[in-house]
């Protein structure tokens, strides 16, 4: 289904409900960001580190983790990493690349070269974003519109800057450089401009790269102002389906048996986002940060998208926190979400299923006016909106008639 004909058709219903607060009686707060002030990571060939604004180490990077204002990149000798900026507009970095995101203004994502290569593409001027890509000593380089450069800096400072396609801007020593495509220019204290440049395989890689995204996004459709990055990871891995209640939604092909959303990945604690899920699956970033997923008869899961794509969560997903672990389902398109931020490293995550008794992982079961979490506590409606847990014993699935205590909760309403 053509995804012109299909956005027109999205519904999403406004987020209310009932929220889970954590067993110990922490608060627990909702967070999201715009999508336009972070930056996806796309793709990781090799190893590649992160290390956040106030971190002191560096830690592994993922694909389809959010990359925030402060935190550093770096590649390995043998590496390269994809970066989405915004829609169409991506900023690849080489082998041996550190790069520091150092912040989002006025519509522009400033990133600092410190060491390395960057190839940046911008395929649609419908792209909201722009990359400004800085050298140690200040100087500036950003495209003009749809086209294509690449960026060299050097630690102790300085770049060169090759414009492949397009227009580019170079700000050095208070002077402006306008450069067009086959123009090279290197600013070290002094600009030179010339024409002449070799092509590598970094070069072709990041071509390779951009022409499989103008492939995917030509034969889903063309309404450009309205889409999230990733939307056009989506058109390979699954297809547009009309459910009855939910309009337009999509379903991914997969082959695992009992697939469901929120499995196949993992959660990385980053600050102040707190617990965010990064997916394992190429098309998990739209997918797990915006809309909801539901389970329908006869279909299995499938993704509902938002009407507008204004808001970035951490997940879509309700915690709930008990003494040494935190379980997890996701939200309906009725619900509000609520992340966890405790960065406590005993606690183990355990997954919940809608609908699913699996050992160990509660499942909720809605019952007229009671809400019963089977295996675990019964949730019953007082007044006022509050609704409390009364502390009682209960029998666990596979624990062969163990009785488990569970502490006394409250859920509020907000």
């Amino acid at each position: 289904m053509k995804w012109k004909a299909s956005i027109k058709k999205f519904f999403l219903f406004v987020m209310i409900g009932v929220l889970l607060a954590p067993v110990t009686g922490r608060a627990q707060e909702e967070y999201s960001l715009s999508p336009d002030e972070l930056i996806r990571v796309r793709k990781v060939e090799g190893d590649a580190w992160y290390r956040e604004e106030k971190g002191e180490g560096w830690s592994e990077v993922y694909e389809n983790m959010p990359i925030l204002p402060g935190m550093s990149l770096l590649t390995d000798a043998d590496s390269r990493v994809e970066l989405e900026v915004s829609p169409f507009h991506f900023v690849r970095l080489g082998p041996g690349t550190e790069v520091v995101y150092r912040k989002f203004h006025k519509e522009r994502v400033h990133l600092r070269l410190v060491d390395g290569t960057a190839f940046i593409s911008r395929l649609r001027d419908s792209a909201r974003v722009t990359a400004v890509i800085e050298s140690a000593d200040g100087n500036r380089v950003s495209l003009q519109g749809v086209g294509k450069i690449r960026v060299e800096a050097w630690e102790e400072g300085g770049l060169s800057l090759f414009v492949r396609r397009g227009k580019a801007i170079l700000k050095s020593g208070g002077k402006k450089f306008l450069l067009t495509a086959g123009e090279s220019a290197e600013a070290n204290r002094r600009v030179k401009i010339y024409r002449q440049w070799a092509e590598d395989e970094f070069d072709r890689w990041a071509e390779k790269e951009d022409e499989e995204i103008e492939e995917s996004w030509s034969e889903s459709g063309e309404n450009e102002d309205k889409v999230a990055r990733g939307i056009y990871d989506l058109e390979r891995h699954g297809e547009w389906v009309e459910v009855e209640g939910y309009g337009v939604v999509w379903r991914p092909l997969v082959v695992v048996r009992g697939w469901r959303p929120y499995t196949y990945g993992r959660w990385v604690f980053i600050a102040p986002a707190g617990w965010v899920w990064v997916s394992s699956e190429p098309w998990g970033w739209v997918t797990y940060h915006f809309g909801s997923w539901v389970e329908v008869r006869s279909i299995g899961w499938v993704w509902v998208p938002p009407r507008r794509f204004v808001r970035w969560y951490p997940a879509r997903v309700r915690f709930i926190v008990r003494e040494r672990e935190v379980r997890w389902v996701p939200v309906r398109p009725r619900e509000k979400v609520v992340i966890y931020r405790k960065r406590e490293p005993h606690r183990g995550f355990v997954k919940i299923i809608n609908k699913r008794v699996v050992y160990g992982r509660p499942v909720v079961v809605r019952k007229g006016k009671k809400v019963v979490v089977k295996d675990y506590v019964v949730i019953k409606k007082g007044k006022k909106g509050k609704v409390r847990v009364k502390e009682i014993k209960v029998r666990r699935k596979g624990r062969k008639g163990k009785k488990i205590k569970v502490r006394r909760i409250e859920i509020r309403r907000r």
